[in-house]
């Protein structure tokens, strides 16, 4: 359970370390744990004190991944563990001789423990082994920061002898091209990670089937992206990307997936809402771009703070429609969902009024902390505010619930029950606007 985030500034450097609860019995019982690195694209800073911080400070420990494990929800085989620790130890321990040998600017010695690094890449990127992912993001960035460390280093190398061809301009192609290359594994893990997890799981009969456990991979799926998304934003800025085009503002157009085969859906002002299978698997704007598409799962979300993100944790209201002067919103007033007129056009005072009770949301996302904003393909729940209850639905019509949805096996010595446990409420995906499905959800 993350508790705390402070990240501090080191020149080209961002220093993360996540303050997590204790989480096993062989871990220091201190409660601060050195929880990974993030790169930033400005310039590494003088090379051997930079070392000297990452090393010292900064490295993750052996408590920090099986932390890393927990916060984004997999379990460790320990063969797999063991193996991926054991060559991340490795990593350190020729950079700590690399420093007492006084050869960490030595351009020769760093691209030779780059090339080490990067003969790794399959371990550290296997969408079929759920350890590759817990340090995968630890990985990606070491190999990014040597890299760039090289591109430093190269102009000030005179007698470069048989790497004559290791140019500076190849160095910085290769900088782009393993950035693109860790962003599409970042995007492979967070598509085929939560499946193969959610799949063991119902092998071993540790969950049911069914839509308890399509949530439960949302969930999953959600804690997972949220743990990649900085770096992988900046690994999208390094190549040219926008990240920025993921988070969703106020009064952007979005659509909600129940589950793999359906979509919330208000089709015609004014009337009750219900599961529909229209648009399909990728959303309401993959087959037609034109407005009227699936016009039913196609809504306006709004949290009344001018060209502002939605953030976790807001108040939302959501827009169905607008005409003949009357705005039409999807409400909660009555056990099922409809859509109402209260409060016209736009939601005013949406934050602070207490007019409109029933067409206001709160929105919460799996794993994310309260503020940050909500992203594209983010497995949200929305919570009403007129009967404080979860949107959920059943084949014919979407309603309120109080329910948690995970169900597990207890295997007792009377033999195995079914209980359902506290856990995640029931959630939706949200889609933004003209955004692909790239987690194939």
């Amino acid at each position: 359970k993350m508790l705390l985030v402070n990240s501090t500034p080191y020149i080209g450097l961002i220093l993360t370390v996540f303050i997590a609860e204790n989480v096993d019995a062989g871990c220091s019982p201190h409660p601060v744990k050195k929880y990974g690195i993030k790169l930033l694209t400005s310039n590494v800073p003088v090379i051997g004190p930079f070392l000297n911080t990452l090393l010292d400070d900064f490295w993750p420990d052996d408590c920090a991944f099986l932390a890393m494990s927990k916060l984004i929800d997999v379990k460790l085989e320990n063969y797999d563990r063991d193996r991926l620790n054991n060559i991340f130890r490795g990593f350190k321990n020729t950079l700590e001789k690399n420093r007492n040998l006084g050869a960490s600017e030595d351009f020769r010695t760093m691209y030779a423990f780059y090339m080490d690094v990067n003969n790794r890449v399959y371990d550290f990127t296997e969408t079929t082994n759920n350890a590759a992912v817990v340090y995968f993001r630890e990985y990606a960035i070491l190999k990014l920061t040597v890299l760039k460390m090289l591109i430093i280093l190269r102009p000030k190398v005179k007698n470069i002898g048989d790497l004559i061809l290791v140019t500076l301009e190849k160095l910085e192609t290769l900088y782009k091209q393993d950035a693109k290359n860790m962003f599409d594994a970042g995007v492979m893990m967070i598509k085929e990670i939560p499946k193969i997890e959610w799949k063991r799981r119902v092998q071993y009969k540790d969950v049911a089937i069914g839509d308890s456990s399509w949530w439960a991979q949302g969930v999953s799926r959600s804690k997972l992206k949220n743990h990649l998304s900085e770096s992988m934003a900046i690994w999208d800025t390094i190549i040219g990307g926008d990240y920025e085009k993921y988070k969703i503002r106020n009064f952007d157009m979005v659509a909600l997936k129940q589950t793999s085969k359906f979509w919330v859906s208000c089709w015609g002002s004014g009337s009750y809402c219900k599961p529909r299978t229209c648009p399909g698997h990728s959303g309401p704007w993959f087959y037609n771009n034109d407005y009227w598409t699936c016009r039913g799962e196609k809504f306006w979300i709004v949290n009344d703070k001018a060209n502002d993100y939605i953030r976790n944790g807001d108040t939302v209201g959501l827009r169905y429609s607008y005409q003949n002067g009357k705005g039409y919103w999807m409400s909660n007033y009555k056990c099922d969902i409809e859509t109402n007129i209260c409060p016209g056009e736009k939601f005013s005072g949406l934050q602070t009024s207490s007019s409109c009770k029933a067409e206001k949301w709160t929105i919460n996302v799996a794993g994310k902390l309260n503020g940050v904003p909500v992203d594209h393909l983010d497995t949200i729940s929305l919570l009403g505010h007129h009967y404080t209850k979860y949107l959920t639905y059943d084949v014919t019509k979407m309603f309120f619930t109080k329910r948690y949805y995970t169900v597990v096996k207890n295997r007792g010595m009377g033999g195995p029950t079914w209980n359902m446990v506290p856990n995640d409420p029931p959630n939706l995906i949200i889609f933004k606007e003209k955004l692909p499905n790239i987690y194939d959800i």
